[in-house]
């Protein structure tokens, strides 16, 4: 369950980003205060829970006013018996051009665990130093500049919500994800159809031994009040994943 748990948080990270989005701080859609929750099902089970939380409050993080974001995803009743998972991820992102500046995981599963934190130093290119505190090591990576943003999975959800709130501009969208000294690249298509009423994007998506070339992965989602993921879903090797909103709640 550990790796469908994270490939999930990977899809949520990397939804949608182009590095137009970045430095736009006019007519965006994004909700401060806004608080999300979701139940998760694998197959006919229900596994689990995830909340994305986003501050009302600005914090300041080198002289600069930055929006802070958490994301929790843990796994409940019997299952969480057999398999527990505890996940918790937070990030400042800078308001102005919506890169990060901080990112920290706290990931349990069962016994084991991984705690680090990532700092993002943008110049001539993108360097990206992380300390991982359960094992006491220190390592960096650099990634060069390109018309593609390398964001971590927070402040790709936060260029999601302004990309497919403008998705007539363009229909396909290509996403860097930083995840794990690793990066992943993602992208997402707007299909053009609607599901329950709701807007329906597809995901492109690395196949694994989880995720086959084929399998549906995509998000249905409104545009009420700013976009609002209502549903994530993946259909994985051994079932469907997915994500439904259950809960909204604003600050």
């Amino acid at each position: 369950m550990a790796r469908l748990t994270i490939m999930w948080l990977i899809v949520v990270g990397a939804w949608c980003v182009k590095a137009q989005s970045a430095g736009r701080d006019e007519n965006r859609h994004l909700t401060p205060g806004e608080d999300l929750h979701y139940t998760m099902n694998y197959g006919w089970f229900t596994i689990g829970k995830a909340e994305i939380f986003f501050d009302k409050e600005m914090w300041e993080v080198n002289d600069r006013p930055h929006y802070y974001l958490q994301c929790r995803v843990q796994t409940t009743g019997v299952f969480d018996f057999f398999t527990s998972t505890d996940i918790c991820l937070e990030s400042w992102i800078d308001v102005a051009s919506l890169r990060p500046e901080l990112s920290y995981r706290q990931v349990f599963f069962g016994s084991k665990m991984d705690i680090r934190t990532d700092r993002y130093d943008y110049a001539d290119s993108i360097t990206i130093s992380t300390y991982v505190e359960d094992v006491d090591r220190h390592q960096t990576i650099k990634v060069d500049l390109s018309d593609t943003l390398v964001l971590d999975l927070l402040s790709t959800y936060l260029n999601l919500r302004e990309i497919i709130y403008e998705h007539e501009r363009s229909d396909t969208t290509l996403v860097k994800t930083h995840f794990s000294n690793d990066i992943y690249p993602f992208g997402i298509i707007h299909s053009g159809t609607k599901e329950e009423d709701l807007l329906k994007f597809d995901f492109i998506f690395p196949e694994s031994d989880q995720y086959k070339k084929g399998n549906a992965a995509y998000i249905l989602a409104s545009k009420d009040h700013g976009i609002v993921p209502e549903k994530v879903v993946m259909e994985l090797a051994l079932g469907k994943l997915v994500f439904t909103l259950v809960d909204q709640r604003h600050y």
